[in-house]
């Protein structure tokens, strides 16, 4: 190692030194303590019984909830009215050219086009 390393290397020592003084510390924050393995089982039971016990008072309250399935004449009143409707400017939809914004353009086969072509060049 020659003058000119050591001195480099010096440099880069002071540069390291100055650049720790600058960075914050980071502090590692404890781990909480950790339960007995008895009073963890008992804590993941209540749990599970705490979840099983939601579970059923749902299930009973979907289970037990009134259901209306038929339809009322009023219902149906108003359902035939509302299928009835139109609206008064319908006839403004009706626009001139409506026909081609309603149709799908054919496309030609190339292929085909191609050889009557060539049959028609012969």
């Amino acid at each position: 190692m020659n003058f000119d390393e050591r001195d480099l290397k010096k440099r880069f020592e002071e540069l390291r030194a100055e650049d720790a003084g600058r960075i914050p510390s980071f502090r590692v924050v404890p781990r909480p303590r950790r339960l007995a393995p008895g009073r963890l089982v008992a804590r993941r039971l209540v749990a599970a019984a705490a979840v099983c016990g939601l579970l059923a008072t749902l299930a009973a309250v979907i289970a037990l909830r009134p259901r209306r399935n038929a339809f009322s004449e009023a219902d149906r009143a108003a359902v035939r009215s509302i299928a009835a409707w139109s609206p008064p400017t319908g006839f403004l939809l009706d626009t001139p050219g409506r026909q081609i914004l309603t149709t799908t353009p054919v496309i030609p086969d190339v292929d085909r086009a191609l050889e009557s072509a060539k049959g028609a060049s012969r």
